[in-house]
């Protein structure tokens, strides 16, 4: 019984802990531009781990990596629409750790395709 109830908490820390998944992100829950990016940040880190080796060619015919995208595109619709983010304008969103993450994440995806 002890140890059922120490695996629970560890399990119970570390899902607190640890960062969103892409399947957390959802439009209603991007109140700031700050969200948005974190969001957009997650969904396109999801993607390219998701992509790994996989050709462009292969993504381009795998329905899962095509549903990743659309939500990308879907966030990003709402994310420039209500709250004025892309890319462009980036460096004008203040007091927001995630855009250096955003930036990075960017450069890798465009690295990759």
């Amino acid at each position: 019984m002890k140890k059922i109830f120490v695996l629970f908490i560890a399990g119970t820390v570390l899902a607190a802990c640890g960062g969103k998944s892409a399947e957390d992100v959802k439009v209603e829950d991007l109140k700031s531009a700050c969200d948005c990016v974190e969001g957009i940040n997650i969904l396109l880190e999801d993607a390219l781990d998701y992509a790994g080796e996989k050709s462009e060619n292969e993504l381009e015919k795998d329905e899962a990596f095509v549903k990743k995208m659309d939500k990308i595109d879907e966030i990003g619709k709402h994310c420039r629409k209500e709250h004025k983010v892309s890319e462009r304008k980036l460096d004008e969103i203040k007091d927001c750790d995630a855009v250096k993450d955003l930036e990075a994440t960017m450069k890798k995806f465009e690295e990759k395709f």
